[in-house]
């Protein structure tokens, strides 16, 4: 059986953030690697570990760090539910906003949903003009 394969977008300011350790950086890039486009994600410890292949402890660890930093809330979902953990860093298309973004502090909440709303817009023009290029037989 094949695994499926996941990307996710890591928001750079985290990774190159000297104060979180490594540890907790491969955990924030495995959440953002199982995140919906609403920054939610809902894999246990025991999943991570097991993605990740390591202990249990090793994913605590990095949690407590992650959550001690406003990088990532946990939430229990119902009694014996899984975890909901929502990531506080990066772009979330769906939601319309950047969270946590150091451009909101330049631009402020308005620039921003500009500035997004722009960026999402062309990104769709462009992904629109590669689907038409394919799909266009050559003469």
């Amino acid at each position: 059986m094949n695994k499926p394969i996941r990307y996710g977008i890591i928001d750079n300011e985290v990774m190159l953030n000297p104060k979180i350790t490594i540890n907790a950086k491969v955990v924030y890039a495995a959440f953002c690697c199982h995140a919906n486009t609403d920054l939610e994600c809902f894999p246990g410890n025991v999943k991570l570990a097991k993605y990740l292949n390591v202990s249990s402890k090793y994913i605590s660890r990095a949690v407590s760090e992650l959550k001690d930093l406003g990088i990532i809330t946990r939430k229990q979902r119902g009694y014996n539910g899984p975890s909901m953990t929502e990531i506080m860093h990066g772009i979330s298309f769906r939601k319309g906003k950047m969270i946590g973004h150091p451009l909101e502090k330049v631009l402020g909440p308005e620039g921003l949903e500009l500035f997004l709303n722009g960026a999402i817009k062309e990104r769709e023009e462009v992904l629109t003009e590669t689907v038409q290029m394919e799909t266009t037989p050559s003469t």
